[in-house]
């Protein structure tokens, strides 16, 4: 059984997860109500299934009203069926729908159908982050890019007044040009509703969860924050910053230890070991004051390397381009004038000499 939690897929008929300790609900699985081929509300035909999480089931779709491809996630029950879950639902289906980025999986529609809350978003074509993290760690400049990416969509979903939670990986879709698109806003929560999760609830996956996160206080985009912080650490190594022999070791790193970044300080420089540090502050006062702020951070060090590369190249060196021309005209100028000077002072030991050789050695020179 799928934990909602953590989503550690467990042996059927427990009670509770074996990673996270959650209480696991007895429902049947939502692909017993659901399946390839079916038409929901005269419109929705459900084509292949692309994912099951632990928010529900995404399902390649087409549109027959609209003639268009979409991803259709059918939400599970224990995440909306109570009045409080759907009121939740209703506040963060609002919230949602003002984001507009092209870094941010669109929301077209909710719906309700029988039994299930149905979220008609954009079709993303071209896999996971997590699909391109399992070919191996990026390369500097491909990380930067990414999280360019995503930061700047961050910052669009922190001005709609939302927070994503569930910033990771899986999470992250990119387009067949590389585009990354924040997905899965499920566990989002509205920064201007009041809390709606009830107690013993943690939204998430542990490997990215802030530490007021962990102990279920009010999150905020500082916690969307941590969590890059997390990214850009295994997008750069491969793995995350803390180490950890299980779930409760995990948590336990999260709330008092330091971030483990000596992977990091082999592979990156340290702007981008300084901006990690930061971002997985424990207190999140201390951490960068927004996703733009840190998408800043992380252009600089794009920067710094390539216009230093740019400036030792051999040919550019023997050639001096444009930007170089008012300095070498100066140069040039100065070296003119010592010229005239020494050929004055040439010019003096000449005309003595000549009077010294014209009147004798005996007589005395002018001076």
């Amino acid at each position: 059984m799928l934990c909602p939690g953590c989503s550690h897929m467990n042996v059927d008929q427990v009670e509770r997860c074996a990673r996270c300790g959650r209480s696991l609900s007895t429902r049947p699985p939502a692909t017993t109500e659901f399946r390839s081929g079916q038409t929901l509300l005269g419109r929705y035909q459900l084509g292949s299934l692309l994912g099951e999480g632990a928010a529900g089931l995404v399902f390649r779709t087409d549109d027959l009203l609209l003639g268009r491809t979409i991803a259709l996630k059918i939400l599970r029950r224990e995440l909306w069926q109570s009045a409080k879950a759907r009121e939740r639902m209703a506040r963060e289906a609002g919230a949602l729908g003002r984001i507009t980025h092209p870094n941010v999986v669109a929301i077209y529609n909710v719906v309700e159908h029988e039994s299930a809350l149905i979220l008609d978003l954009e079709f993303v074509e071209g896999g996971t982050l997590a699909d391109r993290l399992r070919r191996g760690p990026l390369p500097l400049p491909e990380t930067q890019r990414v999280m360019a990416g995503i930061l700047a969509g961050l910052g669009a979903i922190h001005d709609a007044g939302v927070v994503h939670r569930d910033i990771k990986p899986a999470n992250v879709l990119l387009t067949r040009d590389g585009t990354p698109k924040i997905a899965d806003l499920g566990v989002a929560r509205d920064m201007t509703a009041l809390p709606m999760t009830g107690a013993g609830t943690k939204l998430g996956t542990t490997e990215y969860m802030s530490p007021e996160q962990i102990r279920e206080e009010p999150v905020g985009p500082a916690t969307d924050i941590y969590a890059c912080g997390v990214l850009v650490h295994e997008l750069v190594t491969g793995s995350v910053p803390f180490d950890a022999a299980n779930e409760f070791d995990l948590i336990a790193a999260h709330l008092r230890q330091p971030p483990n970044l000596a992977r990091l300080s082999s592979q990156a420089p340290p702007e981008v070991v300084h901006a990690v540090a930061r971002a997985l502050a424990k207190v999140p006062a201390h951490r960068w004051a927004s996703a733009r702020e840190l998408a800043e951070v992380l252009a600089k060090v794009a920067t710094a390397p390539q216009a230093a590369a740019v400036s030792w190249r051999p040919e550019e060196a023997a050639v001096p381009g444009p930007s170089t021309t008012r300095g070498t005209s100066a140069l040039r100028v100065v070296a003119a004038l010592i010229a005239a000077v020494l050929f004055l002072v040439v010019l003096v030991l000449g005309v003595l000499l000549i009077g010294y050789l014209r009147f004798g050695a005996k007589q005395s020179l002018p001076w």
